[in-house]
């Protein structure tokens, strides 16, 4: 199981990220990084149809950019997107069968300057899990400046399992104002 997310770049242009999964061998731990280029022609003045997409992905009008996450390969993870920055989220996941990854880190990949950090959270946070459900919750006031590019928001943690235990857990975590590049 990999996440994905449709974000807008700075430039305007629709970004499809894609991040981690697996293959028989194992998790990975790659970002794709797909910058989508919808083209109109005489044929096809418009790229909506009846309220949906009709631009088909192909090689030519697709870039791609694979970042390699440093840290533990992953799979069954859950990760929010903030589009309030073009970020993305991402909470612990599977290692092997039913263990979750031995990494209990909050972790960001900043779309707008194409890094991962990891954003440290106050109090004890949960333990490492698998197959969890992440919700964001945005700040009432955004920041007027856009140069911490820190999340401000809540982000809730629940439930998941590790190893053969289910859990019904529920966590808030806060986000100082602080981050740490990796």
């Amino acid at each position: 199981m990999h996440i994905s997310y449709l974000l807008t770049n700075h430039f305007g242009y629709k970004e499809l990220l894609i991040f981690g999964g697996a293959t028989k061998t194992g998790p990975l731990s790659q970002l794709l990084h797909l910058q989508i280029h919808f083209l109109s022609t005489p044929e096809n003045p418009s790229i909506y149809e009846k309220g949906r997409i009709t631009a088909s992905l192909t090689q030519d009008r697709i870039h791609t950019d694979i970042q390699q996450f440093i840290y533990h390969p992953r799979t069954q993870h859950s990760s929010v997107s903030l589009t309030e920055y073009n970020q993305l989220i991402v909470f612990s996941g599977g290692n092997v069968g039913s263990q979750p990854v031995s990494d209990d880190k909050v972790y960001m990949y900043d779309s707008e300057i194409n890094s991962w950090n990891i954003i440290p959270v106050e109090g004890l946070p949960p333990c490492s899990r698998l197959g969890h459900l992440i919700l964001y919750e945005f700040p009432y006031e955004l920041a007027n400046s856009n140069y911490e590019r820190i999340p401000k928001g809540k982000m809730y943690i629940h439930g998941g399992m590790v190893n053969e235990k289910l859990l019904d857990d529920i966590y808030v975590l806060n986000f100082t104002n602080q981050v740490r590049e990796i």
